[in-house]
């Protein structure tokens, strides 16, 4: 009985074993027949990834998703709202994990745990899941660009007046949307055919409501209905509604805006009618050397605005205003004309210098007396000496030139580093251009000769003015 038992038990075991044996066989040759590829019945949607290496997977998903991700989407927050691919949310899907997950179902960390799972795969179907995510740089761009488009905001109502009529523009409350969980909205588009995402909008209300400018509007209205009369003399001037329009303007006080004239817009208005009979005046123009009359001028004719302007507004509350304009004259302005070139005594009260660069000569003149000329040497063309009115700014009975190496007695300065001064000395006393006294030579100064060098510092004072001309 034992014997037939042993038997028995041997025939078991060998069945057993040659099972295990073309089983581990066929396993092991499955595993070698998919090597570097996806085992059977693994998919992701309708997508058979059997037999498929990681690049041919990949490629496989990227056009799927690419398909997913280029279909259009609309977001939407009350009455407003924005179509997008599903691309440019920043919804991504990694290829590359996904078919890594795929590439590991059958396979194991040890060679029977490696057998099992990869028996299993032949009868086990695996739906590989997408795990999409959000890319934050391109999420928050989307933000920005398409999001922001649903935002509104509050637009205040404004008041204006236009060609003689008065304009009030509504306000509008606006809206910002809440995405505080658009992100996971996004990701649960992924994977089906809804197009669609609905957000919720927080309202922001105008802070000026048409109700601000009630009182406002009343007042223009009533301002522009009144009749506006000008009168000059035999002449009227009736101003258009579009005119007076021009006049008023909104001021906002203690939260209060009210309409009122602005005097400086009226006046404007009336600067254009005063053209009819405004009479410029002329000055009086009078030789300041001989007293002889050159242009005797004429008296001036001007409208009083701040006059015309107060008339008004204080017949504002008036259905009909009446401005009687007035002029005030104004005398001619008397100014003494100097000859522009030349020698001209009494060009200044009290003493000064001319200097007459044509002739190399300076003059020095005490009102209308001319005391005395002498030859200068006055800037070379290229470093000309400066013409206009000047006055004697400092002086010095020796200045030192540190740029020219030279001593400049009796220095007196009239404009910056251009100044009176004697014949240059060089530092052992030998004098410079005594032979160029009539020519302009100089870098700019006026030399004058020894003695009346020294006689004109003596003479002038801080201030004295000086006169150089052609």
């Amino acid at each position: 009985m034992l014997k037939k038992y042993k038997k028995t038990f041997l025939i078991f075991f060998s069945i057993l074993f040659s099972v295990i044996l073309v089983t581990a066989i066929v396993l092991f040759s499955y595993q070698r027949a998919y090597a570097g590829k996806i085992y059977q019945n693994v998919y992701f949607g309708d997508i058979n990834l059997s037999a498929k290496t990681k690049t041919q997977a990949e490629y496989l998903l990227k056009n799927r998703f690419q398909v997913s991700l280029s279909r259009d989407i609309e977001i939407s927050a009350n009455s407003k709202s924005v179509k997008v691919k599903l691309a440019d949310t920043g919804l991504t899907y990694d290829y590359a994990k996904i078919v890594d997950q795929g590439y590991k179902i059958g396979r194991g960390n040890s060679f029977l745990l490696s057998l099992k799972s990869s028996f299993l795969s032949l009868y086990k179907k695996t739906n590989l899941s997408p795990d999409p995510k959000v890319d934050e740089a391109k999420y928050n761009d989307f933000l920005k660009i398409a999001i922001a488009q649903l935002n509104t905001n509050a637009q205040d109502a404004t008041l204006q007046i236009q060609n003689g009529e008065v304009m009030l523009q509504n306000s509008q409350d606006g809206q910002t949307v809440v995405t505080e969980h658009l992100a996971d909205q996004i990701v649960s588009l992924a994977g089906t055919s809804n197009n669609k995402i609905v957000l919720v909008a927080v309202a922001s209300q105008a802070k000026i409501t048409n109700a601000s400018f009630d009182l406002a509007k009343q007042q223009a209205t009533d301002l522009l209905a009144r009749k506006y009369l000008f009168t000059y003399q035999d002449k009227k001037y009736s101003p258009t509604k579009a005119q007076i329009g021009i006049w008023i303007e909104f001021a906002t006080t203690n939260n209060q805006t009210v309409a009122q004239f602005n005097k400086s817009n009226i006046k404007a208005y009336l600067n254009n009618v005063a053209k009819d009979f405004e009479i410029a005046s002329l000055d009086r123009k009078i030789n300041a050397s001989t007293g002889e009359i050159l242009d005797a001028g004429r008296d001036g004719l001007y409208l009083n605005k701040e006059s015309a302007v107060a008339d008004l507004l204080s017949q504002s509350n008036n259905v009909s205003v009446n401005v009687v304009l007035a002029t005030t004259a104004t005398p001619a302005k008397e100014v003494k004309i100097f000859p522009s070139e030349g020698l001209v005594l009494g060009r200044f009260e009290g003493k000064y210098i001319d200097v007459t660069l044509s002739t190399q000569q300076l003059c020095r003149i005490e009102g209308s007396t001319l005391l005395d000329c002498n030859i200068v040497s006055s800037g070379k063309a290229s470093m000309p000496t400066p013409t206009g009115t000047y006055a004697i700014q400092n002086k010095n009975p020796r200045a030192w030139s540190a740029q020219y190496g030279l001593w400049m007695p009796w220095w007196e300065a009239f404009s910056g580093s251009y100044g009176f001064h004697e014949l240059p000395e060089w530092p052992n006393g030998t004098k410079e251009g005594a032979n160029h006294l009539g020519i302009p030579v100089s870098h700019g100064c006026v030399r004058l000769g020894v003695g009346p060098a020294e006689t004109l510092y003596n003479w002038t004072d801080i201030g004295t003015p000086v006169y150089i001309h052609k």
